[in-house]
């Protein structure tokens, strides 16, 4: 949709639903940017008492009435439609000549009052359902919900205690176990306090200052529980056995 054939809709939209300032008008769009950046159709839309609620993109299909409802019962509609077509008429295909009739019929057969009604339901618009939403909808992005190393490591070293850099010196020259905070050579026999592991395991992936596991290990050094964390990550990174930089 052009940002022109807007403003045309919304002109036939306000004739229809009259709004005033006794009788406000709320309305919900998706967040296409012909809605959310076409400043003509917003100052339109507050001069005439319409409040534009424009929906997130990554929900609409959860929270659009339209996808929710009609949207999705005119795909099922449409290929029911097209797979009775396939059998009656075995060896032929669906070209432009028959998908103008078969869209239509399965488009008035969506497009009914009760459709309407049944989506704005199931999209907890109205009646408004603030639960509309079950735990099982966030599942995937559980995998993406955790708290990044950078923070643990950061929130372990203390509010108050600055973090301490690893001075950049050449990877050929520096023993692995150089990560403790504010030490610059150490034993390859030196262990993490409470790990039971040898620093010297540490992986190698470009210079001290330039590695951020290296970072994270030396804020975390302090604290046993998180420094078990980091070890763990680390083997798993020594079983991939990759190569350094």
């Amino acid at each position: 949709m052009q940002s022109d054939v807007l403003l045309k809709w919304f002109e036939h939209f306000m004739r229809h639903a009259n709004p005033t300032q006794e009788g406000p008008v709320r309305l919900i769009l998706d967040g296409h940017k012909i809605h959310t950046n076409n400043l003509p159709f917003i100052e339109m839309a507050r001069k005439n008492h319409v409040t534009v609620l424009c929906l997130s993109p990554l929900y609409s299909q959860r929270m659009q009435p339209l996808d929710v409802g009609f949207m999705k019962l005119l795909m099922t509609y449409y290929t029911q439609s097209v797979e009775n077509w396939l059998r009656n008429y075995p060896g032929r295909m669906v070209t432009t000549s028959q998908t103008t009739g078969l869209f239509r019929s399965m488009y008035l057969r969506a497009a009914t009052m009760l459709t309407a009604v049944k989506e704005f339901r199931k999209a907890g618009t109205w009646p408004v359902d603030r639960h509309v939403f079950l735990d099982r909808d966030f599942a995937a992005a559980a995998p993406t919900n955790i708290e990044l190393m950078e923070d643990v490591a950061l929130n372990a070293a203390g509010d108050g205690e600055a973090h301490q850099a690893v001075q950049q010196t050449d990877r050929d020259t520096v023993p692995h176990a150089a990560l403790a905070v504010g030490v610059a050579e150490a034993p390859r026999d030196t262990v993490l306090n409470g790990t039971g592991m040898d620093m010297a395991q540490v992986p190698r992936c470009g210079s001290l200052a330039q590695n951020p596991v290296h970072d994270m290990l030396a804020a975390a050094v302090a604290n046993t529980d998180v420094a078990k964390i980091l070890m763990s990550t680390i083997r798993n990174l020594n079983s991939m056995q990759l190569s350094p930089l």
